[in-house]
């Protein structure tokens, strides 16, 4: 089902504001697809509504929208440049990524308290994709420590103290255990670093578990001629949620959504559309995903949708 209208102006995953491009859809000098790894969409405690990044006047912008179909959208940020974002389990808050001051970083907002923000991120640093703790006292985000190196860190809310973790990038935290994040990594193995034959150089990304308490590392998901990020834990902690991208024969890159157990085993694809089909995030019963696709429009305009999730028939 759609959820969203093109009057809805919902922005391409990675659209900059600051920058009037899209890290999705420009292709790179190798011809590979960039799909944006960081949360676009968010559902409410309720599920009654869904937020998404929306680009209007110049400017990018938490909107909220009810989840069934029609109805107006409420804008709920008034920044300039919004990247992603995510809402507090509880659903008062909204932690963001807002480009300014030529770097990135994380700021959040209480509902409560209408526009005032306050800052995560220290100064001059790249931070990005914000995923909050069941009791919103930990916010885990990446940031960016060079070209292609993403540190895993958090910040404690009551503290203000950043904690280092390992390498990754895109982090969501575990509904049924703060103490795990899944995470996407280059596989620094595999990573197209030679040229192939067809001249793509594009690296591969894999998906895998940190458990933040012990140290303990785990490959999820990697196969040889695919990427894979955006990950999503289901609300019972039983399915993980992906983003995944590979070459079709005439070598056009496209997403879809895929879905793979917490424990590595029956993997699935999803969706089939010629078009990108991407940013997938579960409802609060997991019987719902609701992500960002290109179907449906002629223009190739991204809009939200909504897609049934049967765990019977995986």
């Amino acid at each position: 089902m759609q959820i969203t209208t093109d009057s809805d102006a919902v922005a391409s995953p990675g659209y900059s504001a600051t920058w009037k491009k899209s890290f999705t859809t420009e292709p790179s000098p190798y011809k590979d697809i960039r799909w944006y790894r960081y949360p676009v969409l968010a559902v409410s405690k309720d599920g009654e509504s869904i937020g998404y990044i929306s680009h209007r006047n110049g400017a990018t912008n938490v909107m909220i929208k009810s989840t069934k179909k029609g109805g107006s959208s409420v804008q709920q940020t008034f920044r300039s440049d919004v990247r992603c974002f995510a809402f507090s389990p509880d659903g008062s808050k909204v932690c963001y990524t807002e480009y300014r001051d030529e770097h990135r970083g994380i700021y959040m907002m209480n509902y409560n308290k209408g526009t005032v923000t306050q800052k995560i991120s220290p100064t001059g640093l790249n931070d990005e994709g914000p995923s909050m703790s069941k009791d919103g006292n930990t916010i885990f985000l990446d940031r960016r420590e060079s070209n292609s190196n993403y540190g895993l860190w958090s910040y404690n809310v009551s503290s203000g103290l950043f904690t280092n973790y390992s390498h990754g990038s895109s982090p969501c935290i575990d509904p049924s255990n703060n103490k795990i994040i899944y995470c996407a990594r280059i596989n620094r193995h595999n990573n197209r670093s030679n040229l192939d034959k067809t001249g793509d150089k594009t690296p591969y990304w894999e998906i895998w578990k940190v458990n933040t308490e012990t140290g303990a590392e785990e490959l999820i998901l990697t196969e040889p001629n695919a990427s894979f990020s955006c990950p999503q834990v289901s609300p019972d902690g039983k399915w993980i949620l992906v983003t995944g991208a590979n070459k079709s024969n005439n070598g056009i890159w496209n997403t879809n959504l895929f879905v793979i157990q917490s424990n590595g085993t029956n993997f699935r694809q999803l969706t089939f559309h010629p078009g990108n089909d991407m940013s997938g995030v579960w409802s609060p019963d997991g019987k719902s995903i609701y992500f960002i696709s290109q179907r449906g429009t002629e223009k190739g305009l991204y809009n939200v949708w909504k897609m049934d999730f049967q765990e019977y028939a995986m």
